[in-house]
């Protein structure tokens, strides 16, 4: 009944007084009472955790995964392992007959490629190609081995912006194809 009460949201000390009078048993009683408080409130920490911890893995970003050869199918692979939710990957066109092999990662795994050999024009952007990138709904970008000219208004576009990063020392070993 103790228990029952405890877990239950009555006062557990009036409960502890008339179930075990004596002063001595009662003062043993409240330590072991206070024990138990502690532990419970560790558990509805741990609940709490464990619901935040399944939520954060349900509601992981989306993401817009940029880029193009080894390299992006790399990123590609470890981002779904992490269990992240790439909702588009924007690469360049087939080449020779052969898909790029992080649109071929991404085919495999039935997200949404998306292969344009260029983002803009003279400067501006190309509409279909903005109008398939807002299609996914992106709120991060995720650019590796990036070798295409990204209109800023898809780098700023996410709400969370947009990660850009380059395989090998700059400036260094800066251009189209740093890492070859």
């Amino acid at each position: 009944m103790f228990l029952k009460n405890w877990v239950s949201g009555t006062d557990a000390r009036q409960d502890l007084r008339q179930n075990f009078g004596s002063p001595e048993r009662l003062e043993k009683e409240e330590r072991i009472g206070d024990c138990f408080e502690f532990c419970v409130q560790i558990h509805k920490l741990n609940q709490l955790s464990l619901a935040l911890l399944e939520d954060y893995y349900q509601n992981k970003l989306k993401l817009a995964l940029i880029g193009q050869s080894l390299f992006g199918q790399e990123v590609y692979k470890h981002l779904q392992k992490e269990g992240h939710k790439v909702v588009g990957v924007f690469t360049v066109p087939d080449k020779n007959g052969k898909a790029d092999p992080l649109a071929s990662a991404a085919e495999r795994n039935g997200t949404p490629v998306f292969k344009f050999p260029r983002w803009r024009v003279k400067g501006k952007p190309i509409q279909e190609v903005l109008e398939a990138y807002n299609s996914v709904g992106a709120e991060l970008n995720v650019l590796p081995f990036c070798t295409q000219f990204i209109p800023m208004e898809v780098i700023n576009s996410p709400k969370y912006g947009s990660i850009i990063y380059h395989p090998s020392i700059l400036p260094r070993h800066r251009g189209a194809s740093a890492i070859n």
